[in-house]
């Protein structure tokens, strides 16, 4: 029981490591974030649920985060040549 879990935790950490040698520390402490928030925030899928409003405003905030990064991240570049669909 004890090497599986030395094993995943190692697993774990060299993930982060990666991650910060890729694609830099805001990278691994917005994913971190994002994390948390999944594991603390409750979540259904059942509209009557009472705590419905929260998952929708947990599932939005994580994808306005995701849209701002990716603009910007572009910098102003275009998704997509001008040519490519004709």
């Amino acid at each position: 029981m004890f090497r599986a879990f030395a094993a995943c935790r190692t697993v774990l950490i060299f993930g982060m490591a990666a991650v910060v040698v890729r694609w830099g520390l805001l990278a691994l402490a917005v994913g971190m974030f994002v994390n948390n928030l999944l594991a603390i925030v409750p979540v259904t899928v059942r509209p009557s649920a009472w705590y419905f409003g929260s998952t929708l405003f947990m599932l939005a905030s994580v994808v306005a985060l995701t849209a701002w990064a990716f603009h910007a991240s572009m910098a102003g570049r275009r998704l997509w040549k001008q040519d490519l669909f004709g």
